[in-house]
């Protein structure tokens, strides 16, 4: 796995308010998410990563910073599949002194998507598999208390409609007899996606957690439970991305210790070993 688009940036790489990460198995190039502007593309080529071979593309949900390059992808895939949520394509809002401003997926992205073949876009709300070891989430269940979506969103401009953004998605990778959770903003909360990837995959042991937890809004009491939940996961590695905030990142490595690290453009992960 590669992150080409995060917040913070990789040696010689750019950092962007945005996220995407490639996932490449033995046979099948997948790209969960395009991050919102031009550092992806930049940064796929600094790393050697060929975005006209890609076989997969995978979209978290509906928000203008995973989804900006969408255009740009299926330009140089034409034949590629995408796979998604059905609310991907829905607008959205959110609030700044006191206004509502866009923050759903942009209109090139939308035009793009809605051009593709019907055999080659495919939304979903249903947990499946995508290629060898690599999964689609599915919708995520909203069991616990103390999660929320991470902010005020609206699918309006009159801030009339609560987005609770459903179409929240994240990868389940599987490697040998270890579970890889790659989640884009985590809207639906980290235990919520965790205790559903487990769920999925009852017979293999949780190893890593990358992405963003999208803490940055958290309650202090959200911030305390989340933190505890983790720490009862036996994790091997926790890599903190995008969305998590940076006083909460530091509160979870001050609890987790050494098994969090700070995820940046150009980590890369390898489960071959």
């Amino acid at each position: 796995m590669t992150i080409l688009s995060d917040n913070l940036p990789g040696d010689k790489l750019q950092s962007e308010h945005g996220f995407a990460v490639h996932v490449q198995t033995s046979s099948t190039s997948v790209l969960f998410d395009t991050g919102q502007g031009a550092v992806f593309s930049a940064n796929a080529r600094s790393l050697g990563i060929d975005l006209e071979s890609l076989d997969l593309l995978v979209l978290s949900h509906g928000h203008y910073d995973h989804t900006g390059n969408v255009a740009q992808v299926l330009a140089y895939n034409p034949g590629i599949h995408v796979h998604c949520h059905p609310a991907v394509l829905l607008s959205r809002y959110g609030v700044r002194h006191g206004k509502a401003f866009p923050i759903g997926i942009p209109d090139a992205s939308r035009a793009a998507l809605l051009s593709l073949p019907a055999d080659q876009l495919h939304r979903s709300a249903q947990f499946h598999r995508l290629t060898e070891g690599v999964y689609f989430s599915g919708t995520i269940p909203r069991v616990t208390s103390f999660e929320d979506t991470g902010g005020n969103f609206f699918l309006d401009s009159t801030l009339f409609h609560q987005d609770t953004l459903h179409d929240d998605m994240a990868l389940y990778i599987v490697h040998g007899d270890a579970l890889t959770v790659v989640t884009g903003c985590c809207h639906s909360g980290i235990v919520n996606t965790v205790t559903h990837a487990m769920s999925c995959f009852p017979n293999v042991r949780l190893h890593t957690v990358l992405g963003g937890l999208h803490l940055l809004n958290a309650s202090q009491e959200r911030l305390e439970r989340t933190i505890h939940a983790l720490a009862q996961l036996n994790l091997t590695a926790l890599v903190l991305c995008h969305c998590t905030g940076s006083a909460q990142g530091n509160a979870v490595k001050r609890a987790l210790g050494d098994i969090v690290s700070l995820g940046h453009t150009g980590l890369q992960l390898d489960f071959t070993a």
